[in-house]
Parts: structure tokens; sequence; C-alpha cells
């Protein structure tokens, strides 16, 4: 209950961050209201987080119920390996710590000059909250952000590099990567047993080869059955011929093999069909 609470509340910060960031196109001091809220929708959402592995996390002590630990102090938690090992590329780190002293200044009447400057590190932490979010709750921004406003953020965001740029951070090396169906990146990879893009946030169960067992993306399985024969009658389409094959969907390389194997089925079969032509003349 506890966990769902402070969820809830970092979708609420997160969405109030969002018309702000939609008003700051017309309007630039609303970018530090977007930063103090996305800094308190990171915050409840780390919390979140550590208090679905035990509630006792959030306190700063254990005989401490009231007196909570600090955005800093949950991220730190999180990144114990002992704890829970959540791991987070050194750039987003410095962008969450950019955007805490932000957070800080505003909140102590501070004024700032560079409004460029706190879109580009609203934008990496919007970026964050919203890949963490997604892949540690599975937690899609439009779950809770209305239609309108997702339209308009995604597309500020498109434009952004800070999008691109975080989504290179969250890649490992020498990881399988796939162009993703939805904004035509390269950033589709697996996590958690589920295809992410890590720019877009689109997300889809992997599909396994029924030869190889491999796990892939959607648009990398291909069915055999394009191969096979057909006749098309009266607007039917009726199947003349699988050359013994089964009809199942397949990676690109078993695909190469299955199509070798119906090509030489196919040429064998018309080598005897003209030999029986010949005997039967």
């Amino acid at each position: 209950m506890l966990e769902k609470n402070y969820l809830a509340s970092a979708e609420d910060f997160l969405s109030e961050a969002i018309e702000n960031i939609i008003q700051a196109q017309a309007n630039q001091s609303r970018w530090k209201f977007a930063a103090v809220n996305l800094v308190a929708a990171l915050e409840l959402s780390l919390k979140a987080k550590l208090i679905s592995v035990h509630p006792v996390l959030v306190r700063e002590t254990l005989d401490s119920k009231r007196r909570s630990i600090s955005l800093v102090q949950a991220l730190a938690r999180l990144k114990d390996p002992e704890i829970y090992g959540l791991r987070i590329p050194q750039q987003a780190e410095h962008s969450i710590a950019s955007a805490v002293d932000l957070r800080n200044g505003v909140s102590h009447g501070v004024l700032f000059e560079n409004e460029k400057s706190i879109a580009s590190k609203c934008f990496e932490v919007f970026a964050f909250v919203r890949f963490f979010l997604q892949s540690e709750f599975n937690v899609d921004l439009s779950s809770f952000v209305n239609k309108n406003s997702l339209k308009k953020i995604l597309e500020i965001a498109r434009r952004r590099e800070e999008f691109l740029n975080h989504a290179k951070n969250q890649l490992i090396e020498n990881e399988n990567v796939y162009c993703c169906p939805d904004c035509v990146e390269d950033f589709l990879v697996i996590r958690k047993g589920r295809f992410i893009c890590l720019h877009c946030m689109y997300s889809e169960d992997p599909q396994s080869c029924a030869d190889c067992g491999t796990e892939l993306p959607s648009t990398k399985i291909y069915p055999l059955s394009e191969y096979f024969e057909y006749a098309f009658e009266d607007g039917h389409t009726r199947l003349l011929k699988d050359f013994g094959m089964p009809d199942i969907e397949v990676c690109l390389e078993c695909l190469r093999k299955r199509r070798d194997e119906i090509e030489t089925q196919r040429f064998q079969d018309m080598v005897e069909d003209f030999y029986f032509q010949i005997a039967t003349s």
C-alpha cells in the first residue's frame, strides 16, 4: 500500500511537470516549476522502489519512523548491490545532481538566467524518470497523463537531443540492439524479459524462433509459410504444397536455412515431374 501511495504521488508530480514543460514552450519561466516537480517525481519513484524491496529502507535510521531519506540517499541505496543493484549511467547521475541543485535553488528564491540550461536538465531528468517508471514498475505515461498532453510532450521530447543521449547512455556494451518499430531509432533492447525502446519507451514481449529458440522482437521473426505454394481461386487462398515444412515463425538465419531446403525440394519436385512427363508421353 505504501509503495502504491509513493508511486501515485510520483505520477501526480510528473503530470504537473509535463504541464509546466508544455507551458514553458511559450513562457520560459515555467521551466523552474517543471524542475521542482520533476525532482519530486524522481524522489518519490526511487523511494517507491526502495519500499518494494523493504519499507524500512526509506527511513533515515532504523528507529526513525518519521525522518525519510533524501533523493541522493535513496539513489545510493538503490545502487548498492546488496540492496538492489540499480545501474545508472554516469551522465544521468550528473543530470540528477544538477536538477537537485536547481530544485534547491528555486526553493530558496535563487534567480536563474539560463533558461536553456534549465530546460536541458529538465529533459534529462524527465527521460530518466520515464525510463525508471517503465522499466521498474511497468508504468507508461499513457496510464496517467491525458492523451492531449501526452501527444504534446512526446512531440517536444522527440525534438530534443537529451532523449537520444539518454538512450545512448542506457545501452550496454555488446548487447543486441534493434530498430524500434514505433520511433524507428536503433534503441530496442531486452530488459527484464521484455523488449523496450530506450528512446520512446515502446515495449513488446519477445518472440521465440521456432527452430533455434532465439528471442527476438516481432519485426525480426518471419513466417515460413511465405515460401509455400498457394492457389488463388474465387477470392480464396488454398495451400497447394508446404514441402513437408511446418507452418512456423523463425529468425532470419533459420528462415534462410529452411528456404534453401524448400528450394532444393522444389527443384527435386520439378525434376521428378519432368521425368514423369517424359515417361508418360
